[in-house]
């Protein structure tokens, strides 16, 4: 279990990347210098469980803005199911020289 310390730690990371890198998530929970963003970032983290910002990497802060948007989605039983898809580029490495 994470403790309190480093929960607040993380949340303050996240928050200070968020803003630092300009993101403006004006579809998710509104502008970044929103003096609600703080506070709905927030009560985002309190609904999930402490191993939630023991899984988050600070160079994904967007991550959680997505989470956000997903998990707001799904509190309006008519936009069941929700669904969210990345392309994600697959890099093949061989060990062998091809052959000609």
């Amino acid at each position: 279990m994470a403790d309190g310390c480093t929960d607040v730690v993380v949340r303050k990371e996240i928050y200070g990347r968020l803003v630092a890198c300009g993101k403006d998530p004006e579809e998710v929970i509104g502008s970044c210098s929103d003096p609600a963003f703080r506070d709905q970032l927030d009560r985002h983290f309190e609904r999930l469980p402490a191993s939630y910002t023991i899984n988050l990497h600070v160079d994904k802060a967007e991550d959680v803005l997505l989470h956000k948007m997903i998990l707001d989605e799904c509190a309006d039983p008519d936009k069941r199911p929700v669904f969210h898809v990345r392309f994600l580029k697959v890099m093949v490495l061989t060990t062998t020289p091809p052959r000609f």
